[in-house]
């Protein structure tokens, strides 16, 4: 069996291998990497395009594709400037909704301890 993180040639046995995987376990097996931008790229692409630049000039500009922009251009006219947080990055919201359970937690802990 082929194991994550193991670099393999696609041939045609490797294929019949994996044959029936879905196109996520494909990619993962041929180590093919996944593409990805910087929010600084993606904030650039959608102010060109926000400037009242075209979504063509504007992805040959980047040398990005069209489709992708669009992508891009839905999640921007949604979110505005808290569009593409990153990896790992979670919207002011979610950390301060995570922080107030934790000091509600230590709230309830102090008031137990002053009971006993």
């Amino acid at each position: 069996m082929i194991g994550i993180g193991e670099r393999v040639e696609c041939t045609p046995k490797v294929r019949q291998a994996i044959k029936g995987a879905s196109y996520i376990e494909w990619r993962r097996t041929v180590l093919v990497p996944r593409q990805e931008y910087s929010r600084e790229l993606k904030l650039a692409a959608m102010r060109e395009i926000d400037s009242g630049k075209g979504m063509a000039e504007v992805a040959r500009m980047y040398q990005l594709s069209p489709k992708r922009l669009e992508t891009w251009r839905s999640e921007w006219r949604a979110k505005g400037e808290l569009a593409f947080p990153g990896k790992g990055a979670q919207p002011q919201s979610k950390l301060n909704a995570d922080r107030i359970s934790e000091l509600e937690r230590k709230i309830g802990q102090q008031a137990m301890e002053i009971d006993f």
